[in-house]
């Protein structure tokens, strides 16, 4: 499940253009370019590497003639003073309804030894959310069929929902059953985000629900726990770009799920640490709350169809008031805490009722009955 080093199908070969500039520093990921035209931020470029290439993402303009970028591939053998190509456009995937099924890395190459997508269009990864008037609120519950979860923590149709818990809690367990609801009751399709998973992790999940026939209506997105901070930091942007991608273009009822923001979180930090900002508090990136809105933000509604949003949330030492878990807390409409106790018991899920809980739960919304 490495991920492969081969130019991204959506650009040409760099031989056939000019180069814009040529590296001037490589530390890790971290790659300085002189260049007479700056390139604006978050462009994508691309450096020769061994007969392979390796795409970069400019972050940040340290001075009139010189950017610095962040590698998405690994820059093992990449020497100074060798030539840089501008690939003409922000980082961006291969889409197609075909890629249900598929397992892809974060360029959208497969990883699961099959053909490469043959894309209807390119979408790119940053992306601004739908325009107020074309969303739509929250307005229903999503069945899960899971009893404790749909009475005490219901998920919101077109919400967004935190799974909080520690390892070997059922959180995997729970995401497959999540998958498998939405399939089967609301005829749905789901995009699967593996920030930095461990790379067993990936292949048991895929093996699994391969096995289980889930895997038909779903997208595996996987950013490894041994890639560029950059790629784990734009992998779940990029399924989520799937993701909004098949609610245009099928109007079915999409589950996106993430495994793990705190990862996303993170990788970030790891970015601003190698841009050279100043942590901010507790060591975070100072641009933490604008990096989690700018994804969450896209998880909404549109007249075409809904994404529900299920994400895994590790808490750092239990620790609820922690600046990463307030950021990403703020922006979810319903908590569910998985206790470590409960499974202890043997009770799955191991939901904490007390903890758990939702924005709307209230009586005017959910009925009676409920």
């Amino acid at each position: 499940m490495n991920a492969p080093t081969a130019v991204r199908p959506s650009v040409a070969a760099p031989s056939s253009r000019e180069p814009i500039g040529h590296v001037v520093e490589v530390h890790g990921p971290v790659v300085d370019i002189a260049c007479e035209m700056l390139p604006p931020l978050h462009r994508a470029l691309e450096v020769a590497i061994d007969g392979g290439s390796a795409v970069l993402e400019v972050l940040h303009h340290l001075d009139p003639h010189q950017v610095r970028a962040i590698a998405l591939h690994r820059t093992a053998g990449l020497r100074r003073g060798a030539p840089v190509f501008d690939s003409g456009e922000p980082l961006r995937v291969p889409v197609s309804v075909k890629c249900l099924g598929r397992l892809l890395d974060a360029f959208g190459a497969p990883l699961d030894g099959g053909p490469p997508l043959a894309p209807s269009e390119f979408r790119n990864l940053l992306a601004p959310p739908p325009l107020l008037s074309d969303t739509l609120p929250s307005s229903d519950i999503l069945e899960t069929g899971i009893k404790v979860i749909d009475l005490l923590c219901p998920f919101i149709r077109g919400g967004k929902t935190g799974l909080f818990g520690g390892a070997g809690v059922g959180k995997t367990i729970l995401i497959m059953e999540f998958m498998q609801a939405v399939a089967s009751l609301h005829s749905g399709v789901s995009v699967f985000a593996g920030v930095g998973e461990r790379i067993r992790e990936g292949h048991e999940l895929w093996h699994e629900m391969r096995d289980n026939g889930a895997l038909a209506n779903a997208v595996l997105v996987f950013g490894q726990m041994d890639e560029s901070p950059g790629v784990r930091f734009r992998v779940g942007l990029a399924a989520l770009t799937y993701a909004e991608f098949l609610r245009d273009a099928l109007g079915k009822e999409v589950l996106f799920l993430m495994d793990n923001v705190f990862r996303f979180v993170q990788a970030g930090s790891e970015v601003s640490g190698l841009l050279g900002r100043m942590p901010a508090t507790v060591g975070y990136q100072p641009t933490l709350p604008s990096e989690v809105a700018e994804l969450e933000d896209r998880i909404v509604s549109s007249r075409r169809g809904n994404i529900t949003s299920v994400q895994a949330v590790y808490v750092p030492a239990d620790d609820m008031t922690d600046p990463a878990v307030g950021a990403i807390l703020a922006h979810l409409d319903t908590r569910v805490i998985l206790s470590r106790a409960q499974a202890a018991k043997g009770i799955y899920p191991a939901v904490d009722p007390l903890a758990s809980g939702s924005n709307l739960m209230d009586r005017h919304f959910l009925g009676d009955r409920h």
